[in-house]
């Protein structure tokens, strides 16, 4: 009965919104922070064709500068990959001893302009 329920009332997302399949198994959830930043970098060096991140902010911590290093030396490395990213503009903005997410964004977007874009809503 409950399933029926919520089938018959999500069904209009199945019709209406992009998606895909992915089994269950296919999922691994990332408890701490630690890892999930671990799998960032790791993700990020191994990324071939292209690398999209969408969030409020970045930061500008040492975590946040090795993330932004790493996704350039992968620039660097293999001229095919484009890389992505979507930030809140009044958090990528603001600013913290001198710099920004925007700011630290920045330098990667001139390092590789015609395949970095860094888009703020």
């Amino acid at each position: 009965m409950i399933k029926r329920m919520l089938t018959d009332r999500f069904k209009w997302m199945l019709r209406d919104v992009p998606g895909f399949g992915v089994h269950g198994s296919q999922i691994r959830v990332i408890y701490q922070p630690s890892d999930f930043y671990q799998e960032l970098i790791n993700r990020s060096r191994e990324s071939r064709k292209r690398i999209v991140l969408a969030s409020l902010y970045l930061g500008t911590g040492e975590k946040e500068k090795k993330l932004v290093s790493c996704i350039q030396e992968s620039l660097m490395i293999n001229n095919k990959l484009r890389v992505g990213v979507l930030l809140d503009w009044c958090r990528g903005t603001r600013v913290t001893k001198n710099e920004s997410s925007a700011s630290l964004l920045a330098n990667l977007a001139r390092v590789s302009r015609d395949r970095c874009r860094i888009a703020m809503y």
